[in-house]
């Protein structure tokens, strides 16, 4: 019990643009497990735990954490809400985090973070779930690298 306390106040305080209180970037797995307590899951560059987790209003249901060259670099988590409380997480969400935009289509609805990128949010109507992805920000310039060159390329 207490380790779900730990991470939801974690959770909760911590995963923010600035960084983490206990849990940073660029921690190595052990450290993660140190603070979150052994996950269900630990195989290759993923840890993850299944237990009701909840960041900002959202309660989700597995939380993944990633690694590249063995360092914490980016989170999602899945988890259900109804159109309504996505409506007031999206409201939430713009205004914590600067330039958070909206495109929507009938099956879905993508919520990003567009002037940094490093968040981003899926929500399936017809399910009512919620997914959330967040990387640091050294994770997404070299995925960007990796998917799109270098910018001096174009």
């Amino acid at each position: 019990m207490k380790k779900i306390l730990l991470f939801l106040l974690l959770t909760v305080l911590c995963f923010s643009t600035d960084g983490f209180k206990d849990l940073k970037w660029g921690a190595n797995r052990e450290e993660v497990i140190k603070i979150m307590g052994e996950p269900e899951y630990n195989k290759g560059q993923k840890i993850q735990y299944k237990q009701l987790i909840r960041f900002d209003n959202i309660y989700f249901r597995f939380v993944t954490l990633e690694f590249d060259s063995s360092k914490f670099v980016a989170w999602e988590g899945a988890g259900f809400v109804s159109e309504e409380e996505l409506n007031v997480l999206i409201e939430h969400f713009q205004k914590k985090y600067k330039g958070f935009n909206v495109i929507s289509s009938d099956n879905k609805t993508y919520v990003c973070n567009d002037t940094k990128g490093r968040i981003v949010l899926s929500y399936y109507k017809e399910y009512q779930e919620i997914s959330i992805r967040y990387m640091s920000k050294e994770y997404l310039d070299k995925e960007n690298k990796r998917l799109f060159g270098d910018e001096n390329d174009l």
